[in-house]
C-alpha cells in the first residue's frame, strides 16, 4: 500500500483523532519532569527519577503518530476490488462479474470499494508495538518498583524518601515501615525530614512517620526540639523607609509546617504578644540632664504596642489566613524606628479560648502548655523629613 501524506489526515476522522491525541502523552511526560524537579528536595534526583515517565510518554506519542499515518484508507473516487485492490476499468471490466486479479465476485454487495487502497502496514505495526511497549512499561513499572524496594538496603531507601518526589515514594515508605531502623538511621531520616519541612509541608507518609516516632519517644532530643521549634515560621513585613507623617504599615504573617490534625503532644495555637514600635527619643543630647521620671515618661511615649491577641488562634488556620496580626504606626518624628514582634507558639491537648499575658510577657491560657516557643522578629524603618533636605544649587 502507498505511504499516506500528512495532509490526508484531514479527510480521515480516525487518523485525525489519533494525531490530535498524540501530543498529550509527551506533554504529560514533560510536565512530570518539571513537577518532579520542583517537588523533589533535590531537583537533579527528581528529574532523573522522572525520566522513565518521559521515555514512556515519548514512545506512546511516537506510537500514536505512526498509527495515525499508517492506518489503512482509500484515496480518490475510482472503483477497486474489495479483496485485492484491483482497479476496475469501466471500458474493459464492465461486463466481468469476477475480479480478473483474484477472482472475487465483485458484483455482489461490497464486492468493490471506492478509492485506491493506501496506508503503510509497516508503520502501523511499529506504532502498535511502540504504544504497547509504553503502556506495558507504565503498567509493570509500579509492580517492579514494589519488588525492587523490598530488595534494596535500608540506607538506599532512606536516601530515596529524602530526595525523591513524594509521589514516587509510596512503595519505599511501605518497605521502611516494615523494617527495624537503627538509631542512626532514625536520626538521619528525622533530620532530613525536618530539613525538608523548613521549606514545604511534608507529604502524608513523611509526616506520619515523623509524628509516630515522636509519639513513641524514638527521636533524639535535638530532633524533638526542632520538631516543636520549627512548627511555625513567621515573617515581619514593614517598609524600609517612610517620610515624616506617613503611616508605618506592619504585618506579621506565618506558615504552619505541622500536621493539621494536631501534633502527638496536642494542638498548636498562636498568641501574639504584640507589634511594638520604638520611636527615637527627641533631644537625646539632653538625656543626661533629664530626671528619672522624665526618662521613663519619654520611654513610654516612644514605645507603642498594637495587635495584642485576646484569643488563641489555631496554627492550622494559617493555611487559609496567614496573617497573624497587623498594625499602623504614625511616623511623627525623624530617625530610626524599631519594629518588634513577639509571638508564642503553644502546644497542649485542648488548648484554645482566651489568652492573657503575665507581667513577664508569658501567655496565660486555659491549660498549661507542654511546649511554649517564643519567636522574636525585628525590623528597622527610617523616617525622613523631605523638607529638611538641602536642595541642590
Amino acid at each position: 500500500m502507498a505511504t499516506p501524506k500528512a495532509s490526508s489526515l484531514l479527510r480521515r476522522p480516525a487518523a485525525l483523532a489519533l494525531a490530535a491525541l498524540a501530543p498529550f502523552p509527551l506533554a504529560y511526560g514533560l510536565y512530570a519532569v518539571i513537577a518532579s524537579g520542583v517537588s523533589a528536595p533535590s531537583a537533579v534526583v527528581g528529574i532523573f527519577l522522572s525520566l522513565p515517565t518521559l521515555l514512556e510518554s515519548t514512545l506512546l506519542t511516537a506510537g500514536l503518530a505512526l498509527i495515525a499515518l499508517g492506518l489503512p484508507h482509500r484515496v480518490g473516487r475510482s472503483l477497486h476490488c474489495a479483496s485485492c485492490g484491483y482497479q476496475r476499468i469501466e471500458e474493459t471490466d464492465r461486463l466481468l462479474s469476477n475480479c480478473p486479479e483474484c477472482g472475487r465476485h465483485w458484483r455482489r454487495f461490497g464486492g468493490w470499494r471506492v478509492g485506491k487502497p493506501a496506508g503503510n502496514r509497516a508503520r502501523l505495526t511499529k506504532g502498535v508495538l511502540l504504544a504497547a511497549v509504553a503502556l506495558s512499561s507504565a503498567t509493570f513499572r509500579a509492580a517492579l518498583g514494589e519488588w525492587l524496594t523490598a530488595k534494596l538496603p535500608t540506607n538506599i531507601l532512606v536516601r530515596h524518601v529524602l530526595y525523591a518526589p513524594p509521589s514516587d515514594t509510596e512503595h519505599t515508605w511501605a518497605a521502611i515501615n516494615r523494617r527495624t531502623l537503627t538509631d542512626a538511621q532514625k536520626r538521619w531520616l528525622a533530620e532530613g525530614l525536618l530539613d525538608r519541612r523548613r521549606t514545604s509541608v511534608l507529604d502524608y507518609a513523611s509526616a506520619q512517620w515523623l509524628d509516630r516516632r515522636l509519639a513513641l519517644n524514638e527521636l533524639s532530643a535535638a530532633a524533638k526540639h526542632r520538631y516543636i521549634d520549627e512548627l511555625c515560621q513567621f515573617t515581619l513585613e514593614a517598609p524600609d523607609s517612610v517620610t515624616l507623617g506617613q503611616p508605618i504599615l506592619v504585618r506579621l504573617s506565618g506558615v504552619y509546617r505541622g500536621p493539621y490534625n494536631g501534633t502527638p503532644d496536642g494542638e498548636a495555637a498562636i498568641a501574639l504578644e504584640g507589634l511594638h514600635a520604638r520611636f527615637p527619643i527627641p533631644d537625646e543630647e539632653e538625656e543626661a540632664a533629664r530626671t528619672d521620671f522624665e526618662r521613663r515618661f519619654l520611654q513610654m511615649q516612644a514605645t507603642q504596642t498594637q495587635a495584642r491577641s485576646e484569643r488563641l488562634v489555631s496554627a492550622g488556620r494559617l493555611a487559609q489566613l496567614p496573617v497573624v496580626g497587623s498594625a499602623s504606626f504614625i511616623a511623627d518624628r525623624e530617625g530610626e524606628v524599631t519594629i518588634h514582634a513577639r509571638v508564642w507558639v503553644l502546644v497542649a491537648p485542648g488548648i484554645s479560648g482566651a489568652v492573657s499575658f503575665n507581667p513577664d510577657g508569658t501567655p496565660a491560657t486555659n491549660v498549661s502548655p507542654l511546649h511554649a516557643v517564643r519567636v522574636d522578629l525585628t525590623r528597622r524603618v527610617t523616617v525622613s523629613n523631605p523638607s529638611s533636605t538641602t536642595a541642590p544649587p
